[in-house]
């Protein structure tokens, strides 16, 4: 397309209109979190596990192509990764609140993440 504006330039028919662009439009439809496994109750010295999916309404990401973030008792997130589970050692007692949101390729976050809350045992 560029040769266009070259002044010596003599391009063909064909040349001067073989000129093509994609436009890629995503969807604004973000994915749903749900925590498949989790505890209410952990005993001493805090070791759990939770388990979560998540599922986009229209299909356009394909379930194993989402990515996750969590955080636990309102920290900072984490950065998004594939994976579908976390396990955490040494969770000191009290209670606790596990997030986890999920993300598509056309980077839609869940704006309600899935939430669990827990306590450990003294």
């Amino acid at each position: 397309w560029n040769k266009r504006a070259w002044p010596d330039v003599i391009l063909s028919v064909e040349e001067h209109f073989d000129l093509s662009t994609i436009r890629y439009i995503g969807d604004e439809t973000p994915p749903e979190t749900e925590i498949e496994v989790s505890a209410e109750q952990v005993s001493n010295p805090g070791n759990t596990v939770f388990a979560w999916h998540g599922r986009d309404p229209w299909k356009d990401t394909p379930d194993a192509e989402l990515q996750y973030s969590w955080r636990l008792d309102e920290g900072a997130w984490s950065p998004f990764v594939p994976e579908l589970y976390r396990l955490f050692l040494g969770i000191p007692s009290g209670t606790h609140t596990f997030e986890v949101r999920a993300r598509d390729r056309d980077l839609n976050v869940d704006p309600t993440p899935a939430a669990v809350t827990f306590r450990v045992g003294p």
